[in-house]
C-alpha cells in the first residue's frame, strides 16, 4: 500500500515581499497638482513683471529758483496806479517797453534792463548784450478768472507751454523752455491783469550773473494796495 507522503505547506508570512502592498497616501496628488498650479501662477506673473514695460509719470518742472543774492542796496520801481512794485539792482535803468508782446498792445509797460556792451554807433552792428524785465499791466475787460483767461488765450497748447507756481503766495502762470531766464509770466489781482517778459542776452563773462539777477528780480513782484 502506498504510502502518501503529505509535504508540509508553507504558510506565508504576513511580511513576505511577495504579498507586501505599498502604501500611498491618498492625499499626495493633490498635494502634487497644488504645487505645479502654484509654479505655473508664480511663473506667468514673473514672465508678466520682466515683459512689462516701464512707464514714468511725468511730473511738473520746478519754477527756477534765484541764488541768493545780496539786494540791500537794491531800487524799488513801485506804480501806485496798477499796483505793484518790484525790486532791481541799483546798476540797472528803468525804461519803457523792450520786448514787444501781443498782451503789450495797448497796455502800459516799463521795464528795467541792464546793457552789458552796445556797438558804436557808426560800427553798422545790431547787436547788444543786454537783460531785461517787463511788466505790462492791463486792466481786466472780462470777468474771467486767470485761469480761465490762460485757456481761452492759449487752449490746447496751455499746458505744454506753462506751468503753474507761485510768487509771494500768488499763481502765477510761467512759460517752460531750455533758458530759465527767458520767461513769459501772467498774475491777476483785483482789476488788473499782468504780464512779465523776462529776457537775457549775455555773454559768457556776465550771463550766469544776470540769470541770477532776472530770477530774482522776477521774485521781488508783489502787488500792493
Amino acid at each position: 500500500m502506498e504510502q502518501q507522503i503529505q509535504q508540509p505547506i508553507q504558510q506565508e508570512q504576513p511580511n513576505s515581499p511577495s504579498i507586501r502592498k505599498s502604501f500611498v497616501n491618498p492625499k499626495l496628488p493633490l498635494v502634487i497638482a497644488l504645487v505645479a498650479v502654484i509654479l505655473a501662477v508664480g511663473g506667468i506673473l514673473l514672465l508678466k513683471t520682466i515683459q512689462a514695460p516701464v512707464v514714468q509719470t511725468p511730473s511738473s518742472v520746478p519754477s527756477p529758483q534765484p541764488q541768493t543774492l545780496d539786494t540791500s542796496g537794491w531800487q524799488t520801481y513801485r506804480n501806485d496806479e496798477f499796483g505793484f512794485e518790484v525790486r532791481y539792482p541799483s546798476d540797472w535803468k528803468v525804461t519803457g517797453l523792450a520786448i514787444s508782446t501781443q498782451f503789450a498792445m495797448n497796455a502800459y509797460c516799463q521795464s528795467v534792463k541792464k546793457i552789458d556792451e552796445q556797438p558804436p554807433p557808426d560800427s553798422g552792428s545790431a547787436w547788444v548784450f543786454h537783460s531785461s524785465v517787463q511788466i505790462c499791466a492791463k486792466a481786466r475787460e472780462d470777468t474771467l478768472s486767470l485761469a480761465e483767461f490762460m485757456q481761452q488765450e492759449y487752449g490746447d497748447r496751455l499746458e505744454s507751454w506753462f506751468e503753474t507756481t507761485e510768487i509771494n503766495g500768488m499763481l502765477v502762470y510761467r512759460s517752460g523752455g531750455d533758458r530759465s531766464a527767458d520767461a513769459t509770466l501772467f498774475l491777476q489781482s483785483g482789476n488788473y491783469r499782468i504780464q512779465l517778459t523776462s529776457a537775457v542776452v549775455a555773454d559768457n563773462e556776465h550771463r550766469e550773473e544776470r540769470v541770477s539777477q532776472v530770477n530774482q528780480i522776477l521774485s521781488t513782484f508783489r502787488f500792493v494796495k
